[in-house]
Order: structure tokens, then C-alpha cells, then sequence
């Protein structure tokens, strides 16, 4: 099966499972790196903002949809004298590495979240009804302001390959930060019967007859939980009005080398390892709990 398209990078570790085991769960979080969170100075009382006030554990997302699971490949060039050779997975490629990565990590995300009261549903879950379906795969218009429309990439067709996991969209997490896609992820929560959405990109890399990872995207959305006043919002398209959902936790984290996950030839793909990133999985999500955890504790002071 040709999974490559048709420049070099080192790799400091054998599998993401063994960057895991090096690292350590503490290490492995503080790598994560925030985009977005509640966090006081930036998130208002009001419920003004892209970021929600939390003042009780009952504002934490109940039930998530896992809304969107693809993988990106950007695209890598070898330049030579005469000519330059452009390596990226192609659209089957990709579809396969999504699910098989979502094959290797779903037990555990569901697992870790289950294990903060959170419950975490796949689109066999949620799509268990005609108009769901009809809703989710070909009502749903993903909206995103000016101002974030320089994130959606993704959805313009401007990157090389984007290609999700059997059953899922791809909606480009990159906007997911952006103040009116997060209030078209709302309203798709409410149409799919879930408290909030959860959107993960894995941004992978074809460079001749290898694939490895680079890093994996993450953001939850959620409700705005505190009710609209009756006064008015100022800088409403800027990102600072009120607005019906709110960015809960958006993060990134980014390998110190990439990691290959499997070796390909025109007939086969070899040596597939996708150990550990089930475990930076769950590392996103304690490092989302905390996050939530951290802000209600500062409002409750």
C-alpha cells in the first residue's frame, strides 16, 4: 500500500513510548505547552472572553464528543541541483495512520478521562441518531471570525494533507481557538446531545520511506457557564465580547526529534510502533483537570 505521495531528521528516541519513559509523566505534561485555559486576568466574571470563569467542579465538561481525530502532514522537499522532490502522505496514507493511531489511544484517553467523572464519546456513540448524522456530517458550517480565519488552514485546502480517522470530520483544531468557532463547537455539542468537544491533530511527517510524528494538537470546547448580563459587551468581534462558547483548554506539544512510527513501501507498510501516545494522550488530559482545577481554586480564594 503506498502511503507516501511521492528532510532527514534524527530520531533521539526508538518510539514515542520511549520518549514517555525517559521523560516521565511530570516532564512529559510540563512539554505540553497552553494556548489557551481559564486563568484569572483572562477570564472575567462577566463571562466575557474566549476562555471561561470557573467557580465550581460542576462547570468542568461532564461528557465530551471527540469531534474531529485527523492527521496533518505539511509536507517535507529534498532539493537537489536538477530538481526538487516534494514528500507527503497521500490521502489514503493518511486515513490509514489516523486509524491506526486512534486504534492504539482511544482505550486509554476514554480511560483517563473516565477516571475524573468525565465521559468521553466516539461518533459511534454519538451519532446514534438520523438527524445527528445529518447534522454532524453535512448541516454543520464550522464558523470562524476574521481574525482567526489565518488559523483555519486546514479548511481553506492551503495545507499539503489532512486526513481524519474513519467516521470523524476533519475541523481544524488550529481555529478551534478562535471566539466564534467556539461558539460553532457549542452549538454542535447541543446537536449532538454532549456537554463539550474535545478536537486532536496528530502532525505527522512522510520523508522518502518513513513516517514519524512531529507533535499532536489538542482543544476542548466548551459552554460559556455564566449567564450573559444585561449591559452591553464591548469589542464583540474582537475576541473580547460575550460569546455562547468558550476555549476550556487548547494545547500543543511538540517532540524534541521526530519519532517514527512505521517504515512503507509501494506494497506495505512495516515496523509500525505507536506505542506511548496513548500515555501523552493522558497526559493532555491531566494537564487539562489541573488546569480547571488551578482556576477554581484561585476564584474560590
Amino acid at each position: 500500500m503506498a502511503v507516501v505521495a511521492y528532510t532527514i531528521a534524527g530520531y533521539s528516541q526508538s518510539s514515542v513510548k520511549e520518549y514517555y519513559d525517559d521523560k516521565g509523566i511530570e516532564k512529559v505534561k510540563k512539554a505540553i505547552v497552553k494556548e489557551r485555559e481559564p486563568e484569572t486576568g483572562k477570564s472575567f466574571k462577566d463571562g466575557h472572553g474566549a476562555v471561561p470563569y470557573l467557580t465550581s467542579p460542576k462547570q468542568i465538561p461532564e461528557t465530551l464528543a471527540l469531534v474531529t481525530f485527523y492527521v496533518y502532514d505539511k509536507g517535507t522537499q529534498v532539493t537537489s541541483p536538477a530538481f526538487i522532490t516534494t514528500y507527503s502522505l497521500s490521502e489514503k496514507g493518511g486515513n490509514y495512520f489516523a486509524n491506526q493511531i486512534h486504534k492504539a489511544s482511544i482505550d486509554k484517553l476514554k480511560e483517563t478521562f473516565k477516571a475524573h467523572g468525565i465521559v468521553l464519546l466516539t461518533p459511534d456513540e454519538y451519532l446514534n441518531t438520523p438527524e445527528k448524522r445529518e447534522f454532524y456530517y453535512k448541516q454543520f458550517k464550522p464558523n470562524v471570525s476574521k481574525l482567526g480565519s489565518v488559523l483555519s488552514g486546514l479548511e481553506s485546502g492551503s495545507t499539503d494533507i489532512a486526513v481524519s480517522a474513519d467516521h470523524y470530520r476533519a475541523l481544524d483544531v488550529a481555529a478551534a481557538g478562535d471566539f466564534r468557532r467556539s461558539e460553532s463547537l457549542n452549538e454542535l455539542a447541543q446537536k449532538l446531545g454532549v456537554n463539550s468537544t474535545l478536537s486532536i491533530c496528530f502532525e505527522l511527517m512522510a520523508e522518502r520511506r518513513e513516517i514519524s510524528i512531529n507533535g499532536i494538537k489538542w482543544s476542548i470546547n466548551g459552554p460559556n457557564p455564566n449567564p450573559k448580563e444585561d449591559k452591553k459587551y464591548v469589542a464583540e468581534n474582537m475576541g473580547n465580547g460575550y460569546y455562547t462558547g468558550q476555549v476550556y483548554y487548547k494545547a500543543y506539544t511538540y517532540f524534541p526529534n521526530s519519532i517514527r512510527l512505521a517504515k512503507e513501501n509501494k506494497k506495505a507498510v512495516s515496523e509500525e510502533n505507536y506505542a506511548g501516545i496513548d500515555m501523552v494522550l493522558a497526559a493532555f488530559v491531566e494537564k487539562s483537570v489541573d488546569s480547571w482545577k488551578e482556576a477554581i481554586e484561585k476564584t474560590s480564594k
